[in-house]
Formats: structure tokens, C-alpha cells, sequence
């Protein structure tokens, strides 16, 4: 598959605001009930002053974005948005098993945490990942090589 990533920036802002609430809104309103747009723009502008994020494109349409770091002891997943028109088509899959596999290779884990009514935990289950703990609106979760 034909997927690039690249360095969010500025003027990535409103495809970013667009694609987080496509992706959040339906999880959110299950959890919690409302999408309160305050809350959620400074939820949003967090994620864009403090993760690495990268915009996905693929066959140079962009799908996605995700936010990951490695560090000696792990890889942490801390955000992966696919836009849902190109959900169900295996966009997340592969781009998670190509970022895993440089961590399981050197038998590091991988990490995340997704909110508890987010979907995609079936995915993460279907890749192996482990519930490992669990805060009061998320699960943790784990990957080992």
C-alpha cells in the first residue's frame, strides 16, 4: 500500500479540526453523551501544540492522521484518526502493523489508550493488543513482540 506521512502543519489545521470531529463526535456523544464544542477545541488544540502528528495520504489523498513516539523501553500510539469514509478498508490495519513492526522486531511493546466506547478497540484486539488497565474514560492497552 501506497501511504505517506506528513509533518502536520498550520494549514493542515482545518482538515484536522474536520477529521477529529468526524472520527470523535459519534465516540464521544456514546460516552458522554453531547459533543460540547468548547471542551472539544481545546481538547483539539492540545493535540496540535503537543503531539507529533502527521497528516496520512494515501494514493495522495489524505485518509488520516496519526500521532506515535518511540522511546527506549516502547512504542505510543497516541493518536489514530482515519476518516471514516475510508474506514473498513484496512487503512488502520496496515498502518499499524508498519509502525509496530519496527517495535516488535526489537521485542518492544506497543501502547495506547482509546476511550472505552471507542469502536476501534475491536480493531486493536484484532492486532493483538491487550487490555491492560483502564482510567475512568479509557482503556489502556498493549501490544508485546
Amino acid at each position: 500500500m501506497n501511504y505517506t506521512f506528513t509533518k502536520y502543519n498550520s494549514t493542515d489545521k482545518e482538515y484536522f479540526t474536520l477529521l477529529d470531529e468526524s472520527c470523535y463526535r459519534p465516540v464521544v456523544e456514546r460516552q458522554f453523551g453531547e459533543w460540547n464544542i468548547e471542551l472539544q477545541n481545546e481538547f483539539q488544540n492540545n493535540k496540535l501544540q503537543k503531539l507529533p502528528l502527521q497528516i496520512i495520504t494515501f494514493d495522495n489523498t489524505r485518509i488520516g492522521c496519526i500521532a506515535f513516539e518511540k522511546f527506549s523501553d516502547h512504542t505510543f500510539i497516541h493518536e489514530i484518526l482515519i476518516h471514516p469514509t475510508f474506514q473498513g478498508q484496512g487503512h488502520g490495519s496496515n498502518i499499524l502493523k508498519t509502525i509496530a513492526k519496527s517495535s516488535l522486531e526489537k521485542s518492544l511493546p506497543i501502547k495506547l489508550q482509546v476511550l472505552k466506547q471507542n469502536l476501534a478497540i475491536n480493531l486493536y484486539k484484532r492486532l493483538g493488543f491487550k487490555k491492560t488497565g483502564t482510567t475512568e474514560t479509557h482503556f489502556i492497552m498493549q501490544k508485546n513482540a
